[in-house]
């Protein structure tokens, strides 16, 4: 290998390493950048989700009490509509048993069937437009309520069994037992309602102090949270702040290293260049002058005229040093290198400016030379198997 193919080889390898050490370093900030920009998401994506919890937490709570709320308004609607039905089919059931009093009390039971029905679909307008929005998430509850209204119409049913066989003598105390039946009823249901109100208003009393205490202990806890996640923060970015300095001034000495070097190299091309033109001097002196002798002879006449022309020799030689001799060779053949498995478009661009077009030079040519050639790349690439891979196609 000349002089001018190693300088060559030496200018490659430090604007190599100097490309892949700028590469390091735009890669380490742009990785610094990425790291503080995902800390920051993932603190504005915890603060968030806390924000939604809470708030999702509210709303629950605040539904849950409305609902609570709700039920116990439909609980006693539903109750005083049950009642009133129920009121209603005993008197059809007296009715339907007591045939032989239908003359004296028709007037009375069809006013009062008509008073019923009236209020029946009138509340049963009101109940479909309330519970249109609401009869997915109380239908459990309104079975519940119907086989609780089943069992309570049976054990009502069997107490009016056990007073029918008392009615058959007087009418008038009939429907006085009827009446205080229902008044007793009607303040039992309203003592149970009473205390059922009671209760839910004390649970929902319990219910808020407890959310106002969890309130504050989860605002304290996330105070704290913060805290620690801005001096977790605080840590890494003086941290990622040391790191970035000291690479930074590693990098400004590999700067520093790169420059020498580059003196280094500059000062060895000038000699090189001084040595060149040296030699060209030397040639232009030592080429022979046309002999005087030969000068009659005509077969010799022409020979003197290139010979005065010596500076083109030195500079062809000088450009074709770029490539190896076996490249001229097989200059007019160039294969797609890329083939080959392992050859990419740039290891591709590196063999062809070291002369290696084709198939047959690359399987001609040496591992050692081939490392040198790609430098850092050669360390991992498999080059027996290119070679071998070349000779196949070649």
């Amino acid at each position: 290998m000349t002089l001018s193919d190693q300088m060559r080889q030496l200018s490659k390898n430090l604007m190599k390493s100097h490309e892949e050490r700028s590469d390091a370093v735009a890669a380490i900030r742009t990785e610094t950048i990425a790291d503080l920009s995902d800390m920051n998401a993932e603190r504005n994506a915890v603060a968030k989700e806390q924000r939604r919890w809470l708030g999702e937490e509210m709303h629950t709570l605040r539904h849950s009490v409305q609902q609570g709320r709700h039920d116990t308004l439909q609980f006693m609607k539903n109750l005083k509509d049950e009642y009133q039905a129920m009121a209603k089919e005993q008197r059809q059931y007296l009715d339907e048993e007591r045939h032989t009093l239908r003359h004296d009390t028709l007037q009375f039971m069809k006013n009062l069937e008509g008073e019923y029905q009236a209020m029946a679909k009138e509340q049963r307008q009101y109940l479909d437009k309330f519970m249109a929005g609401l009869r997915v998430t109380v239908n459990k509850f309104m079975s519940d309520l119907d086989e609780a209204y089943r069992v309570m119409a049976q054990g009502q049913r069997g107490e009016l069994d056990k007073y029918i066989d008392k009615l058959h003598g007087d009418m008038t105390e009939l429907l006085a037992e009827l009446e205080n039946a229902r008044q007793a009823i009607a303040a039992e249901q309203k003592e149970k309602l009473g205390d059922y109100v009671e209760t839910l208003r004390q649970f929902a009393d319990t219910l808020r102090h407890d959310v106002a205490d969890f309130l504050v202990e989860l605002d304290k806890d996330h105070q704290k949270m913060s805290a620690e996640q801005q001096q977790r923060l605080t840590d890494d970015y003086n941290h990622l702040d040391v790191e970035v300095k000291a690479m930074r001034n590693q990098f400004q000495n590999e700067q520093g290293e790169l420059r020498s070097d580059m003196q280094e190299a500059r000062s060895i091309w000038n000699e090189f260049a001084g040595r060149m033109q040296t030699r060209r001097a030397r040639t232009v002196r030592v080429s022979p002058p046309p002999k005087p002798a030969q000068a009659s002879m005509p077969q010799v006449v022409s020979a003197p005229v290139p010979m005065p022309k010596p500076e083109p020799v030195p500079v062809v030689e000088v450009q074709e040093e770029t490539k190896p001799a076996p490249a001229r060779g097989y200059a007019a053949i160039t294969d797609d290198l890329t083939e080959i498995q392992g050859i990419g478009e740039s290891t591709q661009e590196l063999l062809n400016e070291a002369g290696i077009v084709n198939f047959t030079q690359l399987a001609s040519s040496s591992p050692e030379r081939l490392r040198e050639i790609l430098g850092t790349r050669g360390r991992l690439a498999k080059i027996e198997s290119w070679i071998e891979q070349a000779r196949e196609k070649a």
